[in-house]
């Protein structure tokens, strides 16, 4: 077999291995610079796991970027409370790490929901999802991104994720947006321009 055809063979076997993986992550994103809710900030939702199986263990990473937040700096000039909801079930729920420009941490209540006054549970207030209590509290106002990890055990909801945030201390508003989330679209794209080089070297040989 010509070199050129054993390269694109090569590339191609390399690109399918990712495509494969393609179907264990799926991210979800909100948020910019017209959105309502988030007052101008983007935000992520992406989790990874035995997404086929839709149930075991799976990490999960919540994100903002804060590089065009809009919020109010006298009452809402931080984040307190960040919260998901993308599970039917979570037998166990462990809060890995909060990454700031400065170390944060965190209490996490789950199963929770988030309002005006930050995480909350018990009747009436259970929307099933984790949030977590920073602390200290993040400044949106200094831009930047902060990325809180977590491992969760249960059953993947894979119709609709629900990502909420709580921003104060004063007469604190929520951003709270839902959708359906996709495929993380690189690793498809590799297999398909593999596929393309090897037909265009097979074709030229």
């Amino acid at each position: 077999m010509a070199p050129r055809i054993w390269l694109a063979v090569l590339a191609t076997a390399l690109a399918i291995p990712s495509f494969a993986s393609s179907a264990s992550a799926l991210t979800m994103s909100f948020g910019g610079a017209d959105d309502p809710s988030l007052h101008g900030t983007s935000g992520q939702l992406s989790i990874s796991g035995p997404i086929d199986a839709g149930t075991g263990t799976f990490d999960v990473v919540w994100s903002m970027d804060f590089a065009g937040y809009a919020g109010s700096s006298s009452d809402h000039q931080y984040l307190t409370n960040i919260a998901f909801k993308a599970f039917t079930s979570m037998s166990v729920v462990t809060l890995d790490e909060i990454i700031w420009t400065a170390a944060t941490d965190g209490d996490l209540f789950s199963p929770s929901n988030v309002n005006n006054s930050g995480c909350v549970t018990g009747p009436g207030s259970n929307a099933g999802m984790v949030c977590v209590e920073l602390d200290p509290a993040v400044d949106a106002t200094m831009g930047g991104e902060i990325f809180a990890h977590f491992t969760v055990t249960g059953d993947l909801d894979l119709s609709e994720w629900s990502y909420r945030g709580k921003f104060g201390p004063e007469n604190g508003w929520v951003i709270s947006e839902s959708g359906v989330p996709i495929p993380e679209p690189t690793a498809a794209m590799l297999f398909a321009v593999g596929l393309l080089v090897a037909r265009s070297r097979v074709r030229r040989a």
